[in-house]
């Protein structure tokens, strides 16, 4: 009986953490639609353009560079960046450079105006982009995304980090770093 009620409670334990771990991991995927969602429409808004040719994976470590090189050559940093550049912040920044960590899931029919390039059998001939998945800081209060973009003409652009802030439940960009 005593064995029993110790298996039981191991898979009592079990399923609480497969939950917590679901959750934590939805929660985080609600965050990277939302901020990929004010990211599409400033970037339709600013190319003026109706809809966007997305391509699923590109890598965050690109981004990661970025951040090291602005952070060892800048001797002052920005005030609305100082929370970004906390010493826990660079390393938790860090650890989310992982491989899981740069392809997007998503499902197009929640975005407006926005398609996946792998459904496209001329993609060669589509202006893409591709956009990391965000890497947060450790409160969760900024994220940074950033772009890599194909022209029809298969010229490839790196466009800086962009650095967004989130005021209650809106995301708003603050920033941009460059790669150079």
């Amino acid at each position: 009986m005593l064995k029993v009620l110790n298996v039981n409670k191991i898979i009592m334990f079990i399923i609480m953490i497969i939950i917590i771990v679901s959750c934590s991991s939805s929660e985080k995927k609600s965050e990277d639609i939302s901020l990929l969602k004010v990211y599409i429409e400033n970037y339709k808004d600013k190319q003026k353009k109706d809809s966007v040719f997305l391509g699923l994976d590109n890598t965050n470590s690109e981004v990661f560079k970025i951040i090291r090189k602005y952070n060892s050559k800048s001797e002052v940093i920005p005030d609305e960046l100082k929370n970004v550049f906390t010493k826990k912040n660079y390393d938790y920044l860090k650890k989310q450079m992982t491989k899981e960590n740069s392809v997007w899931e998503l499902d197009f029919t929640n975005l407006d105006n926005v398609f996946s390039v792998k459904n496209y059998p001329h993609k060669n001939n589509l202006e893409v982009i591709y956009l990391s998945k965000p890497i947060y800081t450790v409160d969760g209060e900024y994220g940074l995304i950033q772009k890599l973009q194909k022209t029809d003409e298969n010229v490839y652009f790196i466009s800086s980090v962009e650095v967004y802030k989130r005021y209650d439940e809106i995301w708003k960009k603050i920033s941009d770093i460059s790669r150079y």
